[in-house]
């Protein structure tokens, strides 16, 4: 049997089906993000940080190989005072795998590894500073940082703000820092 939808009856019914779909969407994002922060707080981590490895349950151990990299990049610009840039060259000319390297490497095979055709070593001044910057090398784990917002002119899409770090919220697990 065909619907005709040009008929009030089935354009009712169209409508409140858009509306149970919209309903059950909704519900799943709303689980989604409580599920995410109930995770969060318990020092669970959502993405992969260099110098860590995630145990069976996606909980931050360290890994040695990485967190010598850290922690030499920390040496080399609080005690010996390099500048960002010479950190990048030190760790380029000493062959050391960037972060986004390293988690690739950790994730592909040998084989798609040696066909990549990405410099390993090219490392850069965000990645640096970045590193320098993440709590995390500290004992510290913060989540909540940035908020998705409806984007202003687009109806379906969203964007990303970064929140005041009065409303960061701190991670009561606690971890074992590099530094």
């Amino acid at each position: 049997e065909s619907i005709d939808t040009t008929t009030a009856f089935w354009k009712a019914m169209l409508q409140i089906m858009w509306v149970f779909a919209e309903l059950e969407r909704d519900m799943i994002r709303q689980k989604t993000h409580s599920w995410l922060r109930i995770k969060k707080q318990e020092g669970w981590l959502a993405r992969e940080i260099f110098g860590y490895k995630r145990d069976e349950n996606d909980y931050p151990v360290i890994f040695d190989q990485e967190a010598d990299v850290v922690r030499m990049i920390f040496r080399m610009f609080v005690y010996e005072e390099h500048k960002i840039s010479e950190i990048c060259n030190s760790l380029q000319s000493s062959n050391i795998y960037t972060p986004t390297y390293a988690l690739n490497a950790k994730i592909w095979s040998k084989k798609a590894i040696k066909r990549s055709n990405k410099w390993p070593y090219a490392w850069n001044d965000w990645t640096v500073r970045s590193i320098l910057t993440n709590e995390m090398y500290i004992w510290l784990y913060y989540y909540n940082k940035s908020e998705r917002i409806p984007h202003p002119s687009r109806k379906w899409k969203y964007k990303q703000i970064d929140l005041p770090k009065s409303q960061w919220k701190k991670s009561n697990k606690v971890h074992v820092g590099i530094i």
